[in-house]
């Protein structure tokens, strides 16, 4: 008996299933969707050390990169923290606006 080596085909054995555009864009959209996370719950501990590092950041202008978790998917925002709305809950960290209650981490 001969063995036989198996020659993958990578991802040419799914364009069947991507014959038809709506398949593809509902495959894509369940793709997306199976990415998303929820959003992490911080301890009190762990928020109350987040908020002194953002208030240690906007006091100095020390530069710092922020985790924010968005619309199930998290991002690193890079820069200064130069300005706080307390009233909207929001600081200015480089050019953007991030919502305070978004952030996860600051490193």
């Amino acid at each position: 008996m001969s063995s036989a080596v198996y020659h993958d085909r990578k991802m040419l054995k799914w364009l069947p299933f991507q014959s038809l555009p709506e398949q593809g864009k509902s495959m894509r959209r369940l793709r997306e969707k199976r990415e998303l996370r929820p959003k992490p719950t911080l301890s009190a501990d762990r928020l109350e050390a987040l908020q002194r590092a953002l208030e240690a950041a906007l006091e100095s202008g020390a530069s710092l990169s922020l985790i924010v978790h968005e619309s199930g998917r998290e991002r690193v925002v890079k820069g200064t923290v130069s300005d706080a709305d307390f009233t909207a809950r929001r600081l200015r960290v480089g050019m953007e606006w991030v919502n305070a209650d978004d952030v996860i981490d600051a490193i």
